[in-house]
């Protein structure tokens, strides 16, 4: 039929549950949170929305047009999208996915109301397994999305794209030393590194480090200089401008 299948609260229970609609399927609560269920899985024409966690035994598959909350976990053996991946304010939390996740059509993350979506390295899709991405466009939504990025990280599998990498939405770029992520065109990043070899220094930073450099030891007065090396990077894509008053030493920026 095509009238919409609502599951207003939690479902448990170790069975298979096959929901067949060409309308709504909404799922407003926790899906095998006290006893797992076997399988989910929706057909298609319709469209789904998840707005808990999943918890199956086995596999779950969402035929149809999915929108998911990027606060849910989806945990089974193999978890398929066969008409696209709907993240919605995937700025607040990260969709976490325990198994393999295959995703065929779109991918597309709306982001409301924040300004630095993915700030202190949040991933906005964690997999522990492989991530597959079928064919996939990747669009990208955000009021202000200063610094925004999309990341699809995968905790202990692999990561596949299409053979052809996604057109990035307009005003973006895909990251020179990571294309799993999405960046601004036009904005600058800075990065200042030291040790040999050149550690990236994070920033925020506070801990004296050998590895980078930061850390210059023990010293008493009239002992010799300690002398230590660090490059400024900017691997941004825009125009990196640096206020720097007279630091007495030879300054190199690349």
């Amino acid at each position: 039929g095509n009238a919409a299948v609502s599951f207003g609260g939690t479902v448990d229970g170790a069975r298979d549950l096959t929901v067949n609609t060409t309308g709504a399927t909404s799922f407003g609560g926790n899906v095998g949170s006290t006893t797992a269920l076997n399988s989910v899985t929706t057909n298609t024409g319709g469209t789904v929305s998840i707005a808990g966690n999943v918890t199956t035994t086995t596999t779950q598959t969402f035929n149809e047009a999915a929108t998911v909350t990027a606060s849910s976990a989806l945990m089974g053996t193999d978890i398929a999208f066969g008409d696209g991946l709907d993240l919605v304010d995937g700025g607040t939390g990260t969709l976490t996915v325990t198994g393999n996740l295959t995703v065929a059509g779109a991918v597309d993350v709306e982001i409301t109301g924040v300004s630095n979506p993915t700030a202190d390295n949040t991933d906005l899709i964690v997999v522990t397994g492989n991530l597959d991405l079928i064919n996939a466009t990747v669009s990208f939504t955000a009021t202000t999305p200063d610094d925004a990025s999309i990341t699809f990280a995968t905790a202990t599998g692999t990561l596949t794209v299409p053979t052809s990498a996604p057109t990035p939405p307009t005003g973006y770029v895909y990251d020179t030393t990571d294309p799993q992520v999405l960046k601004l065109s036009g904005v600058p990043e800075i990065d200042i590194e030291g040790g040999t070899p050149a550690q990236s220094i994070a920033d925020g930073d506070t801990t004296p480090d050998s590895a980078d450099d930061t850390d210059f030891g023990t010293h008493t007065e009239g002992d010799a200089n300690v002398v230590r090396t660090f490059s400024i990077n900017n691997d941004g894509t825009g125009d990196l401008d640096l206020l720097i008053a007279d630091i007495g030493a030879p300054l190199e920026v690349s």
